[in-house]
């Protein structure tokens, strides 16, 4: 070998070299610039009680699914991803009933009319009586449902994963109106659940619209661009509108992926104003603001006037922030380690965390009055109430296993068979009593 070629095998092994270098740091600061922010401690300034806590089959099962519970009348109810549907006493706990479906569950729970509904994977919609849990009836559709099928009492709609917006009836379960979705080459996992309201089906698509049906007969209302596809792949494109929708009286408020939250007119869909943001989660409202939990790790308020921010918090960078609810002064998240972060509503500080499980929260998480509900991918569901003070030792212990001692405790049904455990009246459980559940009066049944 010549002292030239030498000398270039050299150089060429220092560039070979020189580059993997630069193409590892670039690779580090990629993997650093997305991993998920570690936390730092606070100040707490809330406590937490467990009022009940019950085991759900396996949760949100290994699928991207955000199965979450829904309310009926003096009832919350939610299904596991294996078919585990438990219906229990919003107020304290108590279970009404339990069924196991024996088939995997993609989407739900949907409610309306006397009917819980869920989605299946194999593309089928199961409608259950909401008194007692037994089948009414079992619907193909045309795809895997990945959203909770929505009701009004005389139609069930239900956003497929092929595209598709399907109107059943809600005694029979027979279709009786279809919308096909122009669907791009690439969308997130996910689909919009429907809302319905006066007469209308309002949903989220994953071409960037949310679009409005007459819910009886599935006639075109309006259409309305939330976030528009842009970049040159394919997944710089991805513009779904999968969270939940708000609607406030003629307000209606809906956030895209990689694009817009934006405020509509109801009746007409006019676009009253909109800013940058980017989310596959809903949004919730409180103290004048709408909130939203972008894809980054942040929690944004925007002016519900829509004249600007009122805060962002950004200490919970890409921690896979659940869909945000408002509790108290507090919008809570869920993140992917199975934290709940309490963030105030005035000026985005972070208030308070709690742990509720090590596999995460991505279910919505829901309130009623003082109570918040969760249901964590692990299928750990429960009740907490909020407390200034730090709990006793009594509710500390209370806290740890209320379920066990107080009928909340891990629900198992064996085989295929159904477990039903209905009553007209109940008396409230003692956690109910102890920390004052102001609603506690007769459970009354549900309608068939």
């Amino acid at each position: 070998m010549t002292r030239q070629a030498s000398t270039n095998t050299l150089q060429k092994a220092l560039f070979v070299f020189g580059l993997s270098l630069f193409l590892a740091a670039c690779s580090s600061n990629e993997n650093k610039d997305k991993a998920p922010a570690e936390l730092t401690d606070i100040e707490q300034e809330k406590h937490f009680i467990k009022l009940w806590d019950y085991s759900v089959g396996n949760g949100q099962g290994k699928g991207y699914n955000r199965l979450a519970p829904a309310f009926l009348d003096n009832r919350i109810i939610t299904v596991s991803e294996n078919g585990l549907l438990v219906a229990v006493d919003r107020r304290d706990g108590s279970l009404s009933w339990k069924y196991k479906l024996g088939r995997t569950v993609s989407g739900g729970v949907g409610t309306g009319g006397g009917l819980v509904l869920v989605g299946l994977k194999e593309g089928a919609v199961l409608a259950l009586n909401a008194q007692n849990g037994e089948v009414m009836w079992d619907k193909q559709v045309t795809g895997e449902v990945l959203s909770a099928p929505q009701s009004d009492g005389s139609m069930v709609v239900v956003q497929t994963y092929d595209g598709r917006v399907l109107g059943l009836n809600a005694r029979t379960g027979a279709e009786i109106w279809r919308y096909d979705v122009v669907l791009p080459r690439l969308t997130v996992r996910g689909t919009g659940t429907p809302l319905l309201a006066n007469g209308l089906a309002l949903v989220g698509l994953p071409n960037g619209r949310v679009v409005a049906l007459d819910i009886e007969t599935g006639a075109f209302r309006w259409e309305r661009r939330i976030s528009t596809p842009e970049g040159a792949t394919e997944i710089e494109r991805l513009a779904d509108v999968d969270g939940e929708l708000l609607l406030e009286g003629e307000n209606l408020f809906a956030v895209g992926y990689q694009g817009r939250v934006a405020l509509l007119n109801f009746a007409d869909g006019t676009r009253r104003w909109e800013r940058k943001a980017s989310s596959t989660e809903g949004v919730a409202s409180g103290y004048g603001n709408i909130y939203v939990a972008g894809t980054d790790g942040s929690v944004t308020a925007f002016k519900k006037g829509g004249d600007g921010i009122s805060w962002t918090q950004t200490a919970l960078k890409n921690r896979k922030l659940s869909q945000p609810v408002t509790f108290g002064d507090s919008v809570v998240v869920g993140d992917y380690d199975g934290y709940l972060h309490f963030i105030s509503q005035v000026d985005g500080h972070i208030m308070a965390r709690y742990k509720v499980g090590g596999e995460g929260v991505r279910a919505p998480l829901r309130t009623y009055r003082n109570i918040l509900y969760v249901y964590t991918n692990e299928g750990d569901f429960l009740a907490l109430r909020a407390t200034k003070d730090k709990p006793s030792f009594g509710s500390r212990i209370a806290g740890g296993s209320v379920g066990s001692l107080f009928g909340g405790g891990a629900v198992e049904v064996p085989n295929a068979e159904k477990a039903q455990e209905t009553a007209s009246r109940k008396e409230p459980g003692f956690f109910a009593r102890m920390w004052g559940a102001d609603e506690v009066e007769e459970v009354k049944a549900a309608p068939a």
